[in-house]
């Protein structure tokens, strides 16, 4: 009896999901914190993405803490002030930022707004879409979408590079990268 409830127990441990967290200079954040607990410990974010929502969507933002090229750049999922997800997007930038001269091939799927901004700078146009409803994505490339759909906030930011080169059309739901769309030269 005694090995059947401790199978029990070890299989609840195993599958119980563990909550996000970060660790700050003033002390722990984890989802279902106010964003004004997040600033109180870990201070200003590097960057904000933030919308108005009205029912059925509510009003959300993304902030980033970019704490240097030898940590993680943290994303910061809120919905109603309130936080949602803690992510990362690879390692972050610091002081001097990001090499700040896109090439036309650079920008990916998957990367943050704020990647975007660091290694491409502001884009010459940035057109919001709004709340929209959208399949969800994969979890990885190797996993096939999920069914049904979404609220997400889209924005469409445009990129020029030159002349001679194609424009991008970027397309960002949530303040993530999740399409690429190629004009002709100049356009």
């Amino acid at each position: 009896m005694s090995i059947v409830c401790l199978s029990a127990l070890c299989l609840l441990v195993v599958s119980t999901p563990a909550t996000a967290t970060l660790r700050c200079s003033g002390g722990i954040v984890e989802e279902g914190d106010s964003a004004s607990q997040v600033r109180n410990l870990c201070g200003p974010p590097d960057h904000v993405e933030a919308w108005q929502g009205e029912p059925p969507a509510m009003p959300g933002a993304v902030w980033f803490y970019d704490r240097g090229a030898s940590r993680l750049l943290r994303v910061l999922r809120f919905r109603a002030q309130r936080l949602v997800r803690i992510d990362s997007d690879g390692y972050g930038f610091g002081a001097g930022g990001g090499r700040s001269n896109c090439r036309p091939g650079e920008p990916m799927p998957g990367w943050s707004a704020y990647r975007l901004l660091v290694a491409c700078g502001a884009p010459q146009t940035r057109t919001v879409i709004g709340h929209i409803a959208a399949p969800p994505p994969p979890d990885s490339i190797k996993a096939p979408a999920r069914t049904g759909q979404r609220l997400v906030y889209r924005e469409r930011w445009h990129y020029p590079f030159g002349p001679r080169a194609h424009t991008r059309e970027i397309t960002l739901d949530n303040a993530i990268v999740t399409f690429i769309r190629t004009h002709g030269p100049g356009t």
